[in-house]
């Protein structure tokens, strides 16, 4: 009977375990790495230990140190979350040896289910239809070069042994096939220490469509109907929901429900997992088994009622299934939607730095919100970029998207570049309303999706009001009305610089009305507002509304109508000169790890031609030559670690 829970990630996944393991009366242990100062799933669980230091391999990835440490604490069990050792076969190995009950499959399944090309021919032998492709052994890139053209372009290019976007690469020309095969090798290698591809044909106009299932000790299956996984980009998801979007006759749906339980008897597989399939012109192919519990799980739970690592944890103790495929029923839809420390401006490139403050809004029985982190925090590239995930639950689909759009208008992530604002801009998306978007076209197709960049010149003239207010010094009674004037109003100016504009802001004050007037307009606004906390409610020339901020020193972050603002006020004068970028130097776009160098000294590049894979947040993305010129320094080697905004290399031209 499983007492004491060891739960071997991080995170938000780690602070979803421990929520339920307290709640039927389970000690919740958690580990970190040295690096990590008190993170907020150490601060939730009941014991935390430490398992060394970053990269990964020596902490969070250390198998031995997991196994030592949980015979030492007397653990029962190990649970894995996702990601990290969830399913990697030969951990599961280790806990079997050591009888350490591990909360999943026997290591067999996930080995299985592990490897795509054994699992396609695994289930194409139990006549489940799975996407045409090559998962053969032979790994040679000329010979996989041929086997792409042989299949025919565009194909997709996915690590054996992984998932989540890994190694994964979508090729459309024969020329680029050589390039990126060694290029997902290298990412597939890094993420999952097998270097390892499968070729699948591209299919198009797909839904991403996957069957939750679970199955105990004693042969019982059951499916939880399905989740909707098309809005991705980068082959990662962002927006999960349930049930279906697209209309799929009843009985297609059925076969995929019958095939998802069968999959299960035919591995033996224990516990719940999720069959990944691809819909397409009427058909569904298999695509991949998650033999472990998913990110987009939240949905699932809404629409049934169901606590899933509940089940989990039963199932690990032996216990039979509490219900009946007849039980099971679909309450109203529910939709989950990822937030990100990344860039949609920037090709959803990770970022990093510090969470200043995150505000959410208040969790409900139709309102979820899942995250491990916590204003003050700091968001690095050693991890995965996921800052928390927003679920919500309506009657039917239109509510959902209605909830979800209110509820992302009171998230704000003040500190750092995120997807919440372009989060709120599709979730109002035509197309997205609809159901009309698949797999491939946010990366396709982005700029319909993205919002317009430009700042209004009232939120401008509000930010600057808003930041001295709140940044008054109020500690004396002298200072208690620090913009009183006594028979003239107050006035003032300053600079504002954001990441368009550089403006000179005046503010007068008169019996309680504030006029505001930037140097870019002719047009004065009238103010009035009232600040308490981080909220301020405010009247701007009539109209009313209230706005979500944060001020630090020099800076102000906003959040109004869902879209987040930052300006610096009255900066140091060196930061008031525009960036301009320089066609002579290469810079990093992101903070990221070199992984490969793809020039030399003196050699003399093409524009478009490959110059450095940089690898964040465990994803490789690959710089290229934006003109023509001759390399004249390379700043750094293969290893290095560099922050954002650096050059890498510099040009002769």
């Amino acid at each position: 009977m499983i007492k004491r829970l060891l739960i071997a990630n991080r995170g938000e996944i780690a602070c979803r375990i421990i929520q339920t393991a307290k709640k039927i009366g389970i000690t919740a242990i958690t580990i970190k790495s040295d690096a990590e100062h008190y993170p907020l799933h150490e601060q939730m669980a009941d014991e935390c230990y430490s398992v060394g230091n970053l990269p990964l391999q020596n902490s969070y990835l250390n198998q031995d140190k997991i196994i030592k440490l949980a015979q030492q604490i007397n653990a029962d069990a190990i649970h894995p979350g996702y990601g990290f050792l969830a399913e990697n076969s030969d951990f599961v190995a280790k806990c079997e040896q050591n009888n350490i009950t591990f909360v999943g499959p026997s290591s067999e399944a996930i080995k299985l289910m592990g490897k795509k090309d054994d699992a396609k021919e695994c289930l194409a032998n139990a006549n489940i239809p799975v996407v045409p492709g090559y998962n053969g052994q032979n790994q040679d890139p000329a010979f996989l070069k041929a086997e792409a053209e042989k299949i025919g372009l565009p194909v997709l290019l996915k690590a054996a042994a992984g998932g989540g976007g890994k190694g994964m690469r979508k090729v459309i020309a024969a020329n680029q096939l050589l390039g990126e095969i060694e290029a997902a090798k290298r990412e597939a290698l890094n993420s999952f220490g097998d270097d390892k591809l499968i070729i699948e044909k591209y299919l198009t106009n797909v839904r991403h469509i996957e069957v939750q299932v679970v199955r105990d000790t004693h042969g019982n299956a059951l499916h939880l109907f399905e989740r909707d996984c098309s809005v991705q980009r980068r082959h990662q998801k962002i927006i999960e929901e349930a049930p279906i979007v697209t209309d799929i006759p009843s009985k297609t749906r059925a076969k995929m429900y019958q095939a998802a339980t069968e999959i299960t008897r035919v591995i033996d597989y224990h516990g719940v997992g999720t069959i990944e399939y691809l819909y397409s012109n009427g058909e569904f192919y298999f695509l991949e088994m998650n033999t472990r519990i998913q990110v987009e799980h939240p949905v699932t739970e809404m629409i049934t009622g169901v606590d899933l690592v509940e089940w989990q944890i039963h199932i690990a103790n032996g216990d039979s299934l509490p219900c009946k495929q007849s039980d099971l029923k679909i309450k109203g839809h529910s939709i989950e939607a990822r937030v990100y420390a990344e860039d949609p401006l920037n090709g959803f490139l990770p970022t990093s730095g510090k969470l200043v403050d995150f505000i959410y809004p208040k969790t409900s029985e139709h309102i979820r919100i899942d995250t491990g982190v916590q204003s003050g925090d700091d968001i690095g590239i050693h991890f995965d970029p996921m800052i928390a995930k927003l679920t919500v639950w309506g009657q039917n689909r239109q509510e959902a998207i209605d909830r979800l759009k209110g509820s992302l208008h009171q998230c704000a992530t003040f500190g750092l570049t995120t997807n919440i604002d372009f989060l709120s801009h599709l979730a109002s998306h035509n197309d997205y309303v609809q159901g009309k978007i698949y797999t491939h076209t946010l990366d396709s197709h982005i700029e319909p999706y993205l919002f317009e960049t430009h700042i209004p010149d009232n939120i401008n003239c509000l930010m600057a009001l808003i930041h001295m207010i709140s940044s008054a010094n109020k500690s004396t009674p002298w200072q208690a009305k620090p913009f009183y004037r006594m028979n003239h109003e107050f006035s003032h100016h300053l600079r504002l610089k954001n990441d368009h504009d550089e403006l000179v802001i005046r503010l007068h004050h008169n019996k309680n009305v504030w006029r505001v007037k930037s140097d870019v307009s002719s047009h004065e606004y009238q103010i009035h507002l009232t600040i308490q906390d981080n909220i301020c409610s405010f009247s701007l020339d009539g109209m009313h509304s209230k706005t979500l901020f944060n001020t630090s020193n020099d800076t102000i972050w906003l959040l109004w109508e869902g879209r987040h603002y930052s300006a610096r006020i009255n900066p140091p004068k060196d930061a008031i000169t525009k960036h301009k970028t320089d066609s002579a130097q290469l810079f990093s776009p992101m903070p990221g790890i070199i992984r490969q160098i793809f020039v030399s000294d003196k050699q003399s590049v093409k524009q478009g031609d490959k110059l450095i894979a940089l690898e964040a947040m465990k994803m490789e993305h690959t710089l290229t030559a934006s003109r023509d010129g001759t390399i004249k320094a390379i700043h750094y080697k293969i290893g290095d670690q560099v922050e954002q905004g650096k050059p890498l290399i510099q040009f002769d031209i």
